[in-house]
């Protein structure tokens, strides 16, 4: 049981801030005290390498990039259709990436009463009507195309 800002709540020890640093060599931790490291803008880099804001919702590598002030180069040679991918990214996070795009087109194809239509969350609705069926296809087609490279 952990105290969160007045709150008595059970999680889970991967969860738990208390443990955050149980597996970080000492080397890292003593870099971390001594300001040598900023463990905040680690944090707000690997969001933004997910595509997520300070949420955690999918928003896009771009958008992700500018609100936590990461200044990371995306490829010109992009499509403009696939704008917000960068040329190469870890394969989880192209994992994450097709799969929300994946369900976003379930989404977008499926008819209100339908189960995807009823179990699409809030972000993969609001990345449905961002982009249309088209676009979502292409998404998928290139991020697949990244998949094959691992």
């Amino acid at each position: 049981m952990i105290k969160l800002k007045g709150l008595v709540k059970e999680i889970s020890d991967e969860k738990n801030p208390k443990y955050l640093f149980n597996t970080i060599d000492t080397t890292l931790l003593v870099a971390i005290i001594n300001k040598k490291i900023d463990p905040v803008k680690l944090a707000a880099k690997q969001l933004a390498d997910r595509g997520l804001n300070k949420k955690g919702f999918w928003i896009g590598f771009d958008k992700a990039y500018k609100i936590h002030g990461i200044k990371e180069a995306v490829s010109t040679e992009t499509p403009k259709q696939l704008k917000g991918f960068p040329k190469s990214m870890p394969k989880a996070q192209v994992n994450l990436a097709k799969g929300t795009a994946e369900k976003a087109l379930a989404f977008k194809k499926s008819k209100p009463g339908n189960k995807d239509y009823f179990s699409a969350s809030t972000p993969v609705k609001k990345y449905a009507m961002k982009y249309s069926e088209k676009e979502l296809e292409n998404q998928i087609k290139y991020l697949g195309q990244m998949m094959k490279k691992f």
